[in-house]
């Protein structure tokens, strides 16, 4: 069983769920202009997408790019890397509070979990495991007792046709159920495909975490739609 229950505790807050917004979906001229902005709206998690170009056909940000950041936001940083234990270091060097690699990705999960829980001993610090849509969601399972938390795509980030939402209801239903048995079960995390059209279906599938991007930002009403979002999720 994980050590890190009163980190998980910490970083919700008195929410039941909370909203990690993608940093780059904020204007790149005024980042902690937005950040502010998220953190006054009641969103404190800023979630990152890391890319490497060969596990996924992206390119993005890494974190050498978010230890330049100054904001007091959750840093939550989402590896879709290659061998993920190679940028462990530079995660926590960019004082990552959470860090999740994809099962994907690496030869022994079991393995990369230790070494990411022993690279971060002496500090806090949630560690994840993320699943693309098409692997089946029961080879999370034999991991659930020793991640902090499992993050779920409903979008694959290599294209393609994306899942019905019966499909991704269906990988949450099982998964939950997964995590009755579990004493201290993972955080929850829903990504992909988050908007305010669909925002009472995803919060009706009870996600602790819940990551949205350009639907915070859309039509330069962060605020208005932040309080929409947030709301639905809390009320649902």
């Amino acid at each position: 069983m994980t050590s890190n229950i009163s980190v998980r505790h910490a970083l919700l807050g008195e929410r039941l769920t909370v909203i990690s917004a993608v940093a780059t979906a904020a204007d790149a001229m005024h980042l902690e202009r937005d950040f502010s902005r998220l953190e006054k709206c009641g969103i404190d998690w800023l979630h990152f997408d890391c890319m490497d170009g060969r596990f996924v056909p992206e390119l993005t940000v890494g974190p050498a790019w978010i230890r330049t950041l100054n904001t007091p936001l959750v840093r939550d940083i989402h590896l879709l890397v290659e061998d993920p234990e190679r940028h462990f270091a530079a995660c926590l060097e960019a004082k990552a509070d959470v860090v999740s690699f994809h099962l994907e990705a690496c030869a022994d999960p079991g393995a990369a979990i230790d070494a990411l829980k022993a690279q971060a001993a002496g500090r806090p610090l949630v560690v994840g495991l993320a699943l693309l849509p098409e692997t089946p969601v029961e080879t999370l399972f034999p991991w659930l007792e020793r991640i902090d938390m499992a993050l779920l795509l409903a979008v694959d980030p290599r294209g393609g046709v994306a899942p019905s939402f019966a499909t991704v209801s269906a990988r949450w239903q099982a998964l939950r159920e997964a995590c009755k048995a579990l004493v201290c079960p993972p955080l929850l995390c829903f990504d992909g495909g988050v908007k305010r059209e669909n925002i009472e279906e995803i919060a009706a599938l009870k996600p602790q975490v819940v990551v949205s991007g350009s639907a915070l930002f859309k039509n330069q009403a962060l605020e208005a739609n932040a309080t929409f979002m947030l709301s639905t999720l809390s009320n649902t």
